[in-house]
């Protein structure tokens, strides 16, 4: 089996306490704006659930996080956690410092498992 995605949440912060292993995220991002561009978006982090099988225990999993343009160009390099199965659950922060945009338009963000750029794609930007 391969964990499954309970959730993924962008959001401009969080509190993690670690003694309840509660999240909380505040202003989740599900669209903004600026007022001129270029502009900088000083920090934002994305917050995804895994649920995990006893089957995946002891397994490592690599989490990526891509964000993009609509026309699939990226807006940075991909970030990347690794993680070892080790529980029924594990969430995985991505925390990305002043990404910057330079044009207007829609902007995607996607969480992938476990993957691998194709060889046709490697040196697209």
């Amino acid at each position: 089996m391969m964990p499954k995605l309970e959730y993924f949440l962008v959001a401009q912060s969080i509190a993690d306490d670690k003694n309840t292993n509660l999240v909380s995220l505040f202003h989740v991002l599900e669209e903004f704006s600026v007022d001129e561009l270029p502009a900088t978006v000083p920090s934002l982090v994305a917050v995804s659930s895994w649920l995990l099988a006893e089957e995946d225990q002891g397994e490592d999993f690599q989490v990526t996080l891509k964000i993009c343009h609509d026309d699939a160009t990226s807006l940075l390099p991909d970030v990347r956690v690794n993680f070892t199965a080790d529980g029924l659950r594990q969430r995985i922060y991505h925390y990305v410092h002043n990404l910057e945009l330079d044009r207007p338009g829609e902007i995607k963000m996607f969480i992938l498992l476990n993957f691998t750029v194709p060889s046709d794609m490697a040196g697209r930007k």
